[in-house]
């Protein structure tokens, strides 16, 4: 009998990047950071069995910001990441929207990844190289059928 080895699922994000950068205002050079906000898309990956309990928990959360779930590997889908917007704030968190210039110190972090939505695609692979797609309707019909696959 196959044997599961490995749960992907796919899921759409929301990305917040924080650079850390001086604006220009009136000749004076103010510190302050840029926040950019991105749609985009990532593929989590968990090894089976010996991860089986942490992809139930993260399938059970459904939505989730990071760090909320856990996951073996993960991948970005960087031709489905597109910018959003942008909002520019001073060091004291206050939004600044009149300014000459931004120059970012190309340091930036990740600040928040969430998913809104819940899972897009998911698929079970097996030792024997067959792979099972599992339709994503619900949190319950999901784990209903990962529970009885996985065992």
């Amino acid at each position: 009998m196959a044997k599961p080895i490995r749960a992907r699922i796919y899921y759409h994000i929301e990305e917040k990047i924080c650079e850390k950068g001086n604006y220009l205002i009136d000749d004076e050079l103010i510190p302050g950071y840029r926040n950019y906000y991105y749609k985009s898309a990532l593929w989590l990956t968990w090894r089976l069995p010996r991860s089986k309990t942490k992809l139930l928990r993260s399938v059970k959360k459904w939505k989730w910001k990071h760090p909320g779930i856990e996951y073996d590997q993960s991948k970005m889908d960087l031709e489905n990441r597109s910018q959003d917007y942008y909002a520019d704030f001073l060091l004291d968190d206050r939004r600044i929207e009149n300014y000459d210039k931004f120059h970012g110190l190309e340091s930036t972090i990740f600040t928040q990844i969430q998913n809104k939505i819940g899972p897009s695609e998911i698929y079970i692979f097996f030792d024997n190289g067959k792979e099972i797609y599992i339709k994503p309707a619900s949190p319950k019909r999901v784990l209903k059928r990962l529970e009885k696959l996985l065992n």
